[in-house]
This record gives C-alpha cells, sequence and structure tokens, in this order.
C-alpha cells in the first residue's frame, strides 16, 4: 500500500522547562495527516512509522541524510517509541531525543535546509519530504551556532560558568587605542625639569595617549621603558635601568599632573618631601598612580610635572618612562 502525506503543522515547536537559562530538551512536536492514494484517510489504528530528516527534499544520498531513523515500532531501544495512533488519518508525535545512533535531534537543526521524511511501515518513504522550518531551527538557540554553553564558559549552565581567559580577545596597545585596549605612550628618553622662578606645570615629552572609555574606571601610571632593545638611549648615563627624577627643591614639592582632555580633569601626586635633600629613584616597578572615572568617549591623557612653589634651585631629571592608561 502506498500513501501520500499532507502536513498541516498545526504544533511544531520547542518545549523547555522554563523561560530561564535551562538546557533546552531536543524534542519537536510534530503533526500531520495521512492518506492513501485515492485521498481517503488511513484506516485508524496503531502504526509502524519512521522519521529522517535529510538536507535535500528528495535526493537520499547517505550524505544527505543528517538525522535519523527513529522508529516507531514499539520495539524497546535507543532511537525507538512505542507505536503512533493513526486517527482518521491524523496523528501526533514527539520526535527526539535521539535517532538510533545517539545522534541528538537537536544536531539535525544547525542549518535551515532541513526536510522530514516519513515511512510508514515498511512501504517506501512518502516523497516529496516536508520542509520544517522555523521553529526546530530554534533548537541553535541553545547551541550557540553549533556550540553549546559548555564550549564558551566551560560548563552548560551559564550563571556558574566562567570564561577561560584564553577566549578573551587580545588588548590592542598603542598611543590611541580602542575600548578595551592598552594605551601605551612613546618613551620618553631623558627629560630635565628646572625650578628656577618658575612653578608652571610642564608636559613631558611624548607622555600622552588617546584612548575610548566605555565609562568605566580608568588607571594611569608611569613605568619604566628602558630595555636594552630601545634604540633611543638616555643623554645621561645615570638614566640607565629605569626612570630616575632627582630633586633638591629647598621648601618645595615636586609634582606629577595627570591631565584628561586638556583640563577637563587634572590629578595631582607628589615626588620628592620638598626637605632640600636630593632623592633619587631608580626602579622597574610602576609609580605615580592615578584612578579616574570619565565619561565613555574619547579621552586623550598627558602627564606632567612642576614644582608646588618657592622652587629655589630645585630640579628633577626623568627617564626612560611611558605612561600607561586602561580602563580596569
Amino acid at each position: 500500500m502506498r500513501t501520500k502525506i499532507y502536513l498541516t503543522l498545526l504544533a511544531l515547536c520547542l518545549f523547555s522547562a522554563s523561560a530561564n537559562a535551562q538546557t533546552v530538551p531536543a524534542l519537536v512536536n510534530y503533526q500531520g495527516r495521512l492518506a492513501n492514494p485515492d485521498g481517503t484517510a488511513l484506516a485508524t489504528g496503531d502504526y509502524q512509522l519512521t522519521f529522517r530528516v535529510y538536507d535535500s527534499a528528495t535526493n537520499s544520498a547517505a550524505t544527505n541524510l543528517v538525522w535519523g531513523p527513529q522508529v516507531f515500532d514499539g520495539v524497546a531501544g535507543q532511537g525507538h517509541g512505542g507505536k503512533i495512533p493513526v486517527v482518521q488519518g491524523y496523528f501526533n508525535v514527539m520526535l527526539g531525543p535521539v535517532d538510533t545512533t545517539n545522534r541528538s535531534l537537536a544536531d539535525a537543526f544547525t542549518a535551515t535546509n532541513r526536510f522530514v521524511e516519513i515511512q510508514v511501515g515498511t512501504n517506501s518513504s512518502i516523497l516529496p519530504r516536508q520542509q520544517i522550518l522555523s521553529a526546530p531551527y530554534a533548537l541553535n538557540s541553545a547551541k550557540l551556532a553549533g556550540y553549546d554553553w559548555s564550549d564558551l564558559l566551560g560548563t552548560n549552565n551559564p550563571l556558574a560558568g566562567v570564561l577561560p581567559f584564553g577566549k578573551l580577545p587580545s588588548r590592542i596597545v598603542g598611543t590611541n587605542v580602542p575600548v578595551g585596549g592598552l594605551a601605551r605612550s612613546l618613551p620618553l628618553v631623558e627629560q630635565i625639569l628646572s625650578g628656577a622662578g618658575s612653578t608652571s606645570y610642564q608636559d613631558l615629552q611624548n607622555l600622552t595617549v588617546t584612548i575610548q572609555t566605555s565609562g568605566r574606571p580608568v588607571l594611569a601610571f608611569l613605568t619604566s621603558t628602558y630595555t636594552n632593545s630601545l634604540s633611543a638611549t638616555p643623554a645621561s648615563t645615570s638614566v640607565t635601568d629605569g626612570f630616575l627624577y632627582n630633586e633638591d627643591p629647598t621648601g618645595a614639592t615636586g609634582h606629577f599632573r595627570l591631565v584628561r582632555n586638556n583640563g577637563e580633569s587634572a590629578m595631582v601626586t607628589n615626588f620628592g618631601d620638598g626637605s632640600g635633600t636630593t632623592v633619587s629613584y631608580r626602579t622597574s616597578h610602576p609609580i605615580c598612580m592615578f584612578f579616574d572615572v570619565p565619561n565613555a568617549g574619547t579621552n586623550t591623557y598627558k602627564l606632567q610635572w612642576g614644582f608646588e612653589s618657592n622652587p629655589g634651585n630645585g630640579s628633577a631629571r626623568l627617564g626612560s618612562s611611558s605612561l600607561i592608561v586602561f580602563e580596569l
């Protein structure tokens, strides 16, 4: 007996335990109508139905079979189920979660060109196959374009998972960087500050960067840039393995000042104590740290230095240094 099939996709959907981010069951509710060649409905009864999913409406090559078979024949076993009641030709079946080869039904819907094939008993399969449209393709929403949560977070529960460091994008480093980048200025080779009669701040050469921010807090600091590979060599032999500043500003304290957007914000930190004693610092560790909370957008930072007041004959020297700025 050959049959024809008329499918009414009345309830072709996924079933989820809740609206929260839970595992999506690989099940599809499928309804249709089976008829004889003359159009009369198949007699009411229990039938053996076999389902397969292909990527073509007619091609039956093994390479076109993406899932199946799942056989509803009353036999116990993987990919089998009880015979399907057919009432005046109409039937309802729950496909999934796996076929006889233990493939998940969710794996069948990683693309939109999917066609279901039905075989009644030992009859030839019914052609052409019926294309399955939007609802089953939503199975892929649980698979992240073919991958599940565990591929991203190490667990299928996104609330408990942790994103591995290796999956984070690399930071862009430069003097002008986008959101998430690390701004690093060009190196200052050497600069000398003389206090003779002046208390105004001076820009430190090259210590300017631009960073796109998202509204998160920003950390900025001064760090050593000297390595043997640098082509620029400090003019002073005393500045060789990091930044160094000496100051002897009798009665005055030296300041570093970080300026955002040419005066929108300015943060100040001290160096030396104004006691008139020469103070030398040579280190590879960051110093002169600043914390800022800028608005989202383009923000340019530059580092300045100067003396507080009454600098007398004080002086300071800085070399082999860069300004680092990044969002926390």
